[in-house]
């Protein structure tokens, strides 16, 4: 495929046309990689121009119809130009929810600059344990007062796994819950000015979100002066977390690879689901022949080999993975719970998955042990 941005787990083309299910022998039904709803997948383009002046609308569009379209805001957007002034990165870190957050579904993004649109390959974006998220907002035009009560109305919003629970809680001596419902209208006292609200959801991944804010107005012009601020979050884990696994690759490096700008922090992911395979050991020996005529061991190395499997990779991905073992950091990490594992010396092959997708295959140093035949004992208390 003819891509914008090699170097890119997300491809980027100049024209839709290559886009993988548009191709002759593909799927005319999207394929998607996967994806959270809150934050997509991070990306980054190079265009030529001025970042200071270059309009740039950011779109996510259904490739279903190619017409239905979300609006997300540009300034999510991080530009850098450089030093030659000729031209800029722009970039998604997508360490951060939308503005707008998308159904569930395929969608690919649309960046316009200065009239000249580009396209991403498609995701498939749906909640994912471990990148959950939760917030509280007060529903623009519902605020009013009438004697001496204020009202308006509350909407939570909740990136999690179908099956959650909410709750709308209000400090009154204790918290209280006034409401499952993520929305909610709120009638109180005009006088009091300042109410303790705080939503908690309990996710079906086993992770129980905590929002608490502080709701303040002014009871002269109570309507344009409310306000919510968040004073605390907290996720706290429960018993099932770690049995509902989703695995992503962060894939960054020191310097800038290519045409990547990677100084600036910018780290890749591809979620997957990996399947461990058997370690592979491999040993090296040296002997030498002592004065008695006896052979004796004088180095080994031992280095054990991990290895697993991860499906439903699409053509596009496979070359960026050829060459993930350059990068200088490869980490697997679980995404609800944090554990990583560092992986050194990364390998990449795959094999055909059906006639469409690929079975992705990862190796990598997990443990390496040398041994010259004469160790110190270790000192003791």
């Amino acid at each position: 495929m003819n891509t914008y941005n090699p170097g890119n787990v997300l491809p980027f083309y100049a024209n839709r046309a290559w886009q993988r299910h548009r191709q002759i022998g593909q799927d005319t039904i999207p394929f998607g990689i996967l994806a959270p709803r809150s934050r997509l997948l991070p990306f980054q383009i190079f265009v030529n121009g001025d970042a200071g002046t270059d309009t740039l609308v950011f779109q996510l569009i259904s490739p279903t119809n190619d017409i239905t379209w979300t609006d997300l805001s540009a300034t999510l957007l991080t530009k850098t130009e450089n030093a030659a002034e000729t031209g800029y990165w722009i970039t998604w870190f997508a360490d951060g929810p939308l503005d707008v957050v998308p159904d569930c579904g395929f969608w690919y993004v649309r960046l316009t600059v200065e009239g000249v649109e580009y396209y991403s390959e498609v995701m498939y974006v749906t909640d994912i344990c471990g990148v959950d998220d939760c917030f509280l907002a007060i529903v623009p035009d519902t605020c009013e007062t009438l004697e001496g009560t204020l009202s308006f109305d509350f909407q939570a919003t909740v990136f999690a796994v179908e099956g959650y629970t909410y709750s709308l809680q209000r400090y009154v001596g204790g918290w209280n819950e006034i409401s499952s419902d993520e929305t909610y209208t709120m009638s109180v006292d005009v006088f009091n000015e300042l109410e303790q609200i705080s939503i908690q959801v309990h996710t079906v991944c086993g992770l129980t979100m905590t929002r608490t804010y502080d709701l303040e107005w002014e009871s002269g012009d109570a309507c344009n002066t409310l306000t919510l601020t968040l004073v605390s979050q907290s996720n706290n884990a429960g018993l099932s977390v770690g049995n509902n696994p989703a695995w992503r690759l962060l894939m960054t490096n020191t310097n800038d690879k290519g045409n990547v700008l990677y100084q600036e922090g910018y780290t890749q992911h591809l979620y997957i689901s990996p399947i461990w395979d058997t370690p592979e050991v491999r040993r090296e020996v040296q002997t030498d022949v002592n004065g008695n005529g006896d052979t004796v061991r004088t180095f080994s190395r031992t280095i054990e080999q991990q290895k697993f499997e991860f499906p439903d990779m699409p053509d596009y991905v496979l070359g960026f993975l050829a060459k993930v073992g350059d990068l200088s950091s490869v980490i697997l990490e679980e995404a609800e719970t944090g554990r990583t594992v560092t992986m050194e010396n990364v390998t990449f092959e795959s094999k055909r998955q059906g006639a469409l997708l690929n079975i992705g295959i990862i190796a990598f140093d997990a443990e390496i042990e040398s041994y010259s035949g004469c160790q110190e004992d270790f000192a003791l208390a």
